[in-house]
């Protein structure tokens, strides 16, 4: 029972996580979803692929992939290859290199690189935000929808709520 408990935390931790990351690069999302088994976030546009090809351009996208990745491990504390969800957001990862310029799929070590940088992106920012984080994770559990505006409600909420406590 500990273990499905701990995993139910890490999966709204996991979207808590993708929310908070997106929030902080400028990603838009229209909103975020959680059962507690399985998570979703709709995002306000279609990634498509540019007529000029800029991986930066897109590493606002890259990193908040691997927000999930950041959330989760507050609950796990374990590395990217043995979280509870990696596969899902390190595949997508992948597709989404590929898709704004097919010939990175020739070169994995780039994209590993890549990968690598954009989940210590993520982690950090989830580390400076986990009061944001854990109220998302929270908020979530009473309500597994959520738009965008409500998941902002909750973080500046979060942040309130912690400045109150500041000396």
């Amino acid at each position: 029972m500990i273990e499905e408990e701990i995993q139910r935390n890490a999966v709204y931790l996991h979207e808590a996580g993708h929310a908070v990351v997106a929030v902080e690069m400028g990603e838009d999302f229209i909103s975020v979803h959680c059962d507690g088994q399985h998570g979703y976030a709709v995002p306000a546009k279609k990634t498509s692929q540019p007529s000029v090809v800029d991986f930066m351009a897109y590493w606002g996208s890259f990193v908040t992939r691997m927000g999930g990745i950041a959330g989760e491990s507050l609950e796990l504390g374990r590395g990217h290859d043995t979280v509870f969800r990696a596969g899902d957001d390190i595949s997508t990862f992948y597709g989404l290199a590929i898709a704004v310029n097919r010939s990175l799929g020739h070169d994995i070590q780039y994209l590993q690189d890549q990968m690598q940088d954009a989940l210590l992106c993520a982690k950090d920012i989830v580390k400076r935000r986990e009061v944001e984080v854990r109220a998302v994770a929270e908020a979530l559990k009473l309500q597994p929808e959520m738009t965008k505006a409500e998941v902002l409600a909750v973080m500046q909420r979060a942040l309130a709520g912690a400045a109150a406590q500041l000396p």
